[in-house]
This record gives C-alpha cells, structure tokens and sequence, in this order.
C-alpha cells in the first residue's frame, strides 16, 4: 500500500491496495437464483472496481511536502470518494432492489459477520 499513515506522518490516506481489483462474489448466504440478480451484481461489480480505480489514481505516488500540497491532495481525493460514491450508488441500489425480503434482510447483516 501507499498512502498516508498517520503513525508515520507522512501526510497522504493510505488506499493503494492490490485487492481493488477483487471481483464481487456472490454470497453464498444470499442464495442467488435469477439472473437478473446476477446481472445486478455483476454491474455492482464493474462500478466497484471503476470507483476503486478513480479512488487509486487520486491517490499521490509521493506524499505532498507543503501543507498547500497536503490540501490540495486531501480535496483531489474527497472529491474522488465522492465521486466513487456517485458511480457505487445507482448498482448498488438496482442489485439491492433485486433481492427478495428474505435475501435483504440476510445483505443487511452481511456488514455485521464481516466485522467480527
């Protein structure tokens, strides 16, 4: 990874990862049957991995020296959460609106068992 640390200092958000480029799997707890399901998901795929895509290229291969150059990096990648965000939002939002209530309310706790 590269990035800030801010136990070393070095001024930049630590992001750089060689998992951005993961492919979203299917849970196995959500049973997914149609295909349209699958297509959902597999959008919410290709948006994961765009937005993970713009959040790595806002991301400095050096960290800015200046605290103007700090600044200006720290606004350069909120606008590009945001913007991944934006991207995320419409997929996640089609593939979520495909599940039946009972796979909802078995996504809703996926967030719950990754934590622990």
């Amino acid at each position: 990874m590269r990035g800030y640390d801010s136990r070393k200092g070095h001024g930049w958000l630590v992001f750089r990862s060689t998992r951005g480029d993961q492919k979203i799997k299917s849970p196995a707890s959500l049973n997914m049957r149609a295909s349209a399901q699958k297509g959902a998901l597999d959008r919410l795929s290709a948006a994961t991995k765009k937005a993970v895509q713009g959040l790595q290229a806002a991301c400095p291969d050096e960290a800015p020296v200046t605290p103007v150059g700090r600044l200006q990096a720290m606004e350069k990648w909120l606008s590009a959460m945001l913007e991944a965000a934006n991207q995320m939002q419409p997929a996640l939002d089609d593939f979520y609106a495909s599940l039946t209530t009972e796979q909802k309310a078995r996504f809703n706790t996926l967030q719950q068992v990754a934590g622990q």
